[in-house]
């Protein structure tokens, strides 16, 4: 999810990245309850649709469950790393383009590649 003004966000450090990571973390966690109880509500008379049906929810709470992984670990980097948004792999800035398209990038556009392997 791009967020929305992060290039003048940056410019006053990392609390206001923290911020929007925090409650984009807050939505997810709401679009998970609300997809849990899809699940609970109502009987269905054809089978192989009820199937399909949680295949695809397990499919959408999966992409939430690793989207809020990837906002946790951010959240730890910038936290750990104070008042720099640097790159967890080379050190170098994260370029505002890089948060502006995802907030929760740990690393600079040339190490994007690379930013599964990084341990935080």
């Amino acid at each position: 999810m791009a967020l929305e003004g992060i290039p003048n966000q940056i410019e006053n450090g990392v609390q206001p990245i923290l911020e929007r990571l925090r409650q984009e973390s807050a939505h997810v966690e709401e679009a998970l309850i609300n997809d849990s109880k899809l699940e609970e509500s109502g009987a269905r008379d054809d089978q192989a649709q009820v199937e399909v049906e949680r295949d695809q929810q397990w499919e959408i709470v999966s992409n939430y469950k690793e989207r809020q992984q990837e906002i946790e670990r951010a959240i730890k980097w910038f936290e750990g790393d104070g008042k720099n948004l640097t790159c967890a792999y080379c050190g170098q800035p994260i370029e505002p383009e890089r948060l502006g398209a995802d907030a929760a990038s740990i690393t600079c556009i040339k190490d994007r590649d690379l930013e599964d392997s990084v341990e935080i």
